[in-house]
């Protein structure tokens, strides 16, 4: 009569254990048959990570992130977040650089030495545009934008 007791609670812990562990596989099979990302491919998440996917495990992704630490994020996360890889689809990306000058500046020259700087950076598009917030208020500063 005592094991009656006790045997039924033993399934339900053992199913509770195992739920982590199925929903880690089920979503790193997910992520390796569908190819979502690889070994190698700058990705997002929505819930704050990103880097360079350098393992994928069962278990984990692990992300170089920019200042390059290792953050490891548990596949069940990855199930549950928006994943954005910025490895695939169009080569170009958008890059605006705000940046301030003092207000007597020849914003003529500040706009065309910036527009050169852009377009020499190493896998820079040639199709660089610049903007000035002319309607801006002048003051001791203004902020061009540079789009890249």
């Amino acid at each position: 009569m005592n094991d009656q007791l006790t045997s039924p609670p033993a399934p339900v812990a053992a199913t509770l254990g195992l739920q982590d562990i199925l929903r880690n596989l089920f979503t790193s099979l997910q992520v390796t048959l569908t190819d979502q990302y690889g070994p190698g491919e700058f990705v997002h998440l929505q819930s704050g990570e990103e880097g360079e996917v350098i393992d994928l495990t069962w278990r984990e992704t692990r992300l170089r992130t920019p200042t390059g630490d290792i953050a490891v994020v548990p596949s069940s996360v990855i199930g549950n977040t928006v994943v954005t890889n910025y490895s695939r689809g169009d080569e170009l990306y958008v890059l605006a650089v705000e940046f301030k000058v003092v207000a007597d500046a020849d914003l003529d020259r500040v706009v065309c030495v910036a527009v050169e700087a852009a377009r020499a950076a190493a896998g820079a598009s040639a199709e660089v545009e610049a903007s000035l917030p002319r309607h801006a208020t002048w003051s001791r500063s203004l902020a061009p934008a540079l789009r890249a």
